[in-house]
């Protein structure tokens, strides 16, 4: 009977046929892709890739008459199978590189693929196979830089020459740069007045705090950091880079008003400060705003307006 099998499994064929006398007799399959075999008539054979092909039997006697006739095998695409390789963690400006792999029975199939790495870029894959039986296996490789901080869902798809489509996904996720932050005052005493609390923002070796955006500075999410030019004083760099703990990497000033962060924390022992922003960074392929986070415990108390009036 006519077949249809799947490019890369076993296609099972059995012949029968008449004759009168007796004879010995000969068997020889040609399977239409270019494979022929001379056995019994049960075989079996697996075709490479995906198309109709007519597969012809031939039962020759001992002085040469034969019979022959054929029927029609139609193989169907396979789809590649893909893996989109491990999940990663990464650090905000980072070049991140990524590797999957992808395996198809159709052995004669080419291949090409892409990687979306999850924040709206898709870029082709750097693909490498070896196209031998049983199946076509490869590598995909790709190189991307994270600049914001999250959770990215990065998918790698891989097409064959048929059109067929495979596909897997990966996570990576992207720490923010580790800041480290000293605030001064270390106790910050509710309504006492002042205008400015200060913040000391130090980041790791290799990356420059003069390349912070001071207009993405926030304080616990929501109060901003001051620019420069408000409170006045500050004219250059030497001003407000300061290297504080003498470790030989400077700590960069900034200036949040009092009465705002006031609003937003309440007394307590130990209070959490939490600063977020973006750093200049170039990793030597690509450049952006990376993300970096810090914080620092202070000691917030509740001025007591009656007990002040006693004294």
């Amino acid at each position: 009977s006519n077949q249809t099998v799947e490019e890369g499994a076993s296609a099972n064929f059995e012949g029968s046929f008449a004759a009168s006398g007796s004879h010995t007799y000969s068997y020889h399959w040609n399977f239409g892709d270019g494979s022929e075999e001379d056995s019994s008539l049960t075989t079996s054979h697996t075709y490479a890739d995906d198309g109709s092909y007519t597969v012809n039997l031939t039962v020759t006697d001992e002085e040469g008459n034969f019979g022959n006739d054929t029927l029609l095998v139609t193989v169907n695409n396979a789809i590649p199978v893909v893996n989109a390789g491990s999940d990663l963690e990464v650090t905000a400006g980072d070049l991140v590189s990524v590797s999957g792999t992808f395996s198809d029975p159709g052995w004669l199939d080419t291949h090409t693929a892409e990687w979306n790495f999850g924040e709206g870029t898709v870029e082709a894959g750097s693909v490498s196979e070896e196209n031998e039986s049983p199946d076509s296996t490869g590598t995909v490789s790709g190189k991307f830089s994270y600049f914001d901080a999250g959770s990215y869902t990065v998918v790698l798809k891989v097409s064959d020459d048929d059109g067929g489509i495979g596909q897997d996904q990966a996570t990576v996720i992207v720490r923010p740069i580790a800041a480290t932050v000293n605030l001064d005052p270390d106790t910050l005493n509710l309504g006492s007045g002042g205008n400015w609390v200060t913040a000391y923002i130090e980041l790791p070796a290799g990356y420059s705090v003069s390349g912070i955006d001071i207009g993405n500075v926030l304080l616990n999410g929501v109060v901003p950091a001051v620019s420069d030019s408000k409170y006045g004083f500050v004219t250059n760099e030497n001003e407000y880079l300061k290297d504080l703990d003498r470790d030989g990497i400077p700590e960069r000033m900034f200036k949040f008003n009092r009465e705002e962060i006031e609003s937003i924390l309440k007394a307590g022992d130990q209070v959490t400060v939490t600063f977020t922003g973006k750093v200049e960074y170039n990793n030597g392929i690509s450049s952006g705003m990376a993300s970096f986070e810090g914080s620092d415990i202070i000691k917030v108390i509740q001025k007591d307006s009656k007990k002040d009036k006693t004294k």
